[in-house]
């Protein structure tokens, strides 16, 4: 019968959020892309976590002097058998204390993993700052054993697991109704962190031989020293994982014509011995690969890499001048060869990685006066206008009801944007389903929008997805790319959060608009269940002031603007019309916020409540 302590750890709650599991082709912004795990192999796993990294646990302060507490036992233990599922016949990860008791569970290699070191620092952080960045470190050591026929296990070789980032986290210090705290933002970085060990742990397994221990390639394996990751590597089976990422110069993700952009290629060497050589080619969709044209691509070697070294390179580009495509691909390969410790030449079949991105075409990219749709143009450009659009049509995974599917695409409401309120291509960022995930959404409140609001700037934040409400509370969250209504609450982006951001800027006004379908759910410490109980039509109200009452430190207004819960599903460019030339209440030719909020009075809700004395209310939005 498996403890107590066995139990918990085979079940720890998952709080993976931050990244998707990885496949062939997948978008983030940045346009990163994670390393591509390979066919099922025909092996079974067993991986022992030693008694220090079963009781080791990262702690940070949070709210109202709470203590938070990140068990990496248990992250660990969640991504390595939501891993192993998809990568071998079958994973187990048991405690050293269980050991002997995980006997009755069969497996070919067993690997041990012992805690070196862990750090999780905050840094520049004050008693008021919510928003604060930190490092952390976690340095764990693999050893790999095949497990014999008679039960007896093998040392093959030992080798590092290693993870190093500096974080940008948000813990508020004050909870929330109900005792609650928001943790997403730590929790996310502990899940990370787990991530990237478990892609170099299984990085390794990989290249076990398939006959397991009983292959003669095992059995004859001498044990070697620790940092030498000495492993039986099958011919052909490649040493490397690869990330790729693009670099777009006004950063709102996008390429455009003549646009600087970037590549950054990083490829680690997991295996034992050191990479020769290891070229790199490029290959898709043509203006992406004349855009690196003078860069010397094809002849780029990122050999020597020595073992558990990463070799890092950075290639710069420009767009061409002219684009007709909206979307391209960009595949990155590499073609690693190695000796191994007999002093075997090896090579491989490149590793690749493929990206896509959007791609503003020529044709599409609106010039200050242009007409888009038909209406006339009444907005030149405005360095002072900023947006942020986050549409989401199609979520990774789907439930009924939860595609938002607005009649105009959101490429077309970012044209608006442009077109009737003067927000410049270069100020307008546009986060479009895959691109609108959680993490991403993230940076782009915390870093993007910052470094781009002044004080005579005017927001505008435009949410086109699903949005769920607290049967209990009525707090309100916004669904992003890869969450859905039954995921912890985590992975969700609290209204609250929005706010929060949006009033450290130094805008002089923000504009928020909520459009999307709505769902309720009861929620629980650690997880959402939509509400099905009679309990639903007597449910809280949604909570649409979020933290907008506290927005009074003289950094600019906020007015939000939502979509009314008994309304019906409208076009994604609903509110927007409130711009147009019938809300010129005056008819003194432009449309200043006063006529935006009589415009859309009794179709939206909209906090908080403005005095009608308010200064903001004669800021003029469009001419």
């Amino acid at each position: 019968m498996l403890s107590q302590r066995q139990i918990r750890l085979l079940a720890a709650t998952s709080i993976v959020w931050a990244l998707s599991t990885a496949c062939d082709k997948f978008n983030v912004p940045r346009f990163s892309h994670d390393p591509v795990g390979g066919p099922v192999a025909p092996i079974s796993v067993r991986v022992v976590l030693d008694q220090q990294l079963e009781n080791a646990i990262f702690t940070q302060p949070v709210c109202d002097n709470q203590l938070w507490e990140g068990r990496i036992a248990e992250a660990l233990a969640q991504n390595i058998r939501d891993a192993g599922r998809t990568r071998f016949k079958s994973t187990q990860v048991v405690a050293a204390s269980e050991t002997a008791a995980s006997s009755q569970f069969p497996a070919d290699y067993q690997v041990l993993l012992r805690l070196v070191n862990k750090d999780f620092v905050g840094k520049d952080r004050t008693g008021s700052t919510d928003q604060y960045m930190a490092r952390i470190d976690l340095d764990l050591a693999a050893t790999y054993q095949a497990v014999l026929p008679d039960g007896t296990v093998r040392t093959m070789g030992e080798g590092p697991l290693r993870y190093s980032d500096n974080v940008s986290i948000f813990t508020p210090r004050v909870g929330q109704a109900g005792g609650r705290c928001l943790t997403g933002g730590l929790d996310g970085t502990l899940a990370k962190a787990s991530r990237a060990l478990t892609d170099q742990l299984f990085a390794v397994v990989a290249q076990l031989p398939a006959g397991g221990p009983t292959s003669t390639a095992v059995a004859g394996a001498a044990s070697s020293p620790v940092g030498a990751m000495a492993v039986p590597q099958p011919p052909g089976a490649a040493p490397m994982i690869l990330r790729v990422s693009l670099l777009d110069d006004n950063q709102n993700h996008i390429l455009e014509p003549g646009e600087k952009i970037g590549l950054r290629v990083d490829a680690t060497n997991t295996g034992a011995g050191v990479i020769t050589h290891a070229p790199l080619s490029l290959g898709g969709t043509p203006s992406l690969i004349d855009a690196f044209a003078q860069s010397g691509a094809g002849s780029q070697d990122l050999g020597p890499i020595n073992p558990g070294a990463t070799k890092s390179t950075v290639l710069w580009g420009r767009m061409p001048s002219s684009l007709s495509a909206d979307r391209g691909e960009l595949t990155v390969s590499v073609t690693p060869s190695w000796i191994d410790q007999r002093g075997t030449a090896l090579a491989s079949a490149p590793v690749g990685q493929t990206l896509v991105a959007a791609i503003r075409s020529g044709g599409s990219t609106i010039a200050e006066g242009q007409n888009v749709g038909g209406r006339a143009s009444v907005s030149p450009a405005d360095h002072n206008r900023l947006a942020l659009v986050v549409a989401v049509r199609h979520y990774r995974d789907p439930w009924p009801g939860g595609d938002a599917k607005p009649a105009a695409d959101p490429a077309r409401l970012a044209a608006s944007l442009q077109q009737k309120l003067g927000v410049s291509k270069d100020r307008l960022m546009l986060l479009e389903d895959e691109l609108a995930n959680r993490l991403d959404i993230e940076e782009a409140l915390t870093r993007w929008l910052p470094e781009r609001a002044g004080r005579e700037t005017v927001l505008f934040v435009y949410f086109v997805g699903h949005t769920i409400v607290d049967a209990q509370t009525g707090e309100v969250y916004l669904v992003p790319y890869d969450a859905a209504p039954d995921a912890p609450l985590y992975r969700f982006l609290p209204l609250r959060r929005l706010h929060s951001h949006l009033n450290q800027l130094d805008a002089k006004l923000s504009l928020v608009f909520i459009d999307g379908s709505m769902s309720r759910v009861n929620s629980t410490s650690a997880s959402t269940t939509p509400s099905k109980s009679k309990k639903a039509a007597t449910a809280a109200s949604p909570n649409w002031q979020g933290a907008l009452d506290r927005v009074s430190n003289g950094k600019g207004l906020i007015i939000q603007f939502a979509r009314r819960e008994s309304q019906q599903p409208f076009q994604a460019e609903h509110f927007l019309a409130g711009f147009d030339g019938q809300s010129d209440l005056d008819q003194d030719g432009q449309v200043t916020v006063g006529e935006l909020l009589r415009s859309l009075k009794g179709q939206a809700v909209t906090v908080p409540l403005i005095s009608a004395s308010s200064p903001e209310l004669s800021i003029v939005l469009s001419r």
